[in-house]
């Protein structure tokens, strides 16, 4: 119990030094899975985030070369969770260093 008092201090402390406000209702302490940028932190280590389950099941097969781009991203974001990554998407990437179809929006022009 002391400990928890020492780091619920500390963390106070850290908060007044940087000036940040905390709104006392929005505010949750010690909850067992906290969600930030897409990661879940958790007291043994980070995961992709749960909430991102379904919404990343539910993908589409890419129908443009900008789908490919936003797939390789997203791929990349969480590659540290999916084994052989570069040897999935390998085919993917040698399409995104091609020039893209004609009539295809690149990057620039969108």
């Amino acid at each position: 119990a002391l400990s928890l008092i020492a780091y619920f201090v500390t963390t106070l402390e850290i908060l007044k030094r940087y000036r940040v406000t905390v709104n006392l209702r929005k505010t949750r302490f010690l909850p067992a899975r906290a969600e930030f940028v897409g990661r879940d932190l958790l007291p043994n280590g980070n995961s992709p985030a749960q909430s991102k389950y379904s919404t990343i099941k539910k993908l589409c097969a890419p129908a443009s070369y900008s789908d490919i781009q936003m797939l390789n991203g997203l791929f990349r974001y969480y590659s540290q969770w999916i084994p052989h990554l570069e040897v999935e998407i390998q085919g993917w990437r040698e399409l995104v260093k091609e020039k893209p179809p004609p009539g295809t929006q690149t990057p620039e022009e969108e």
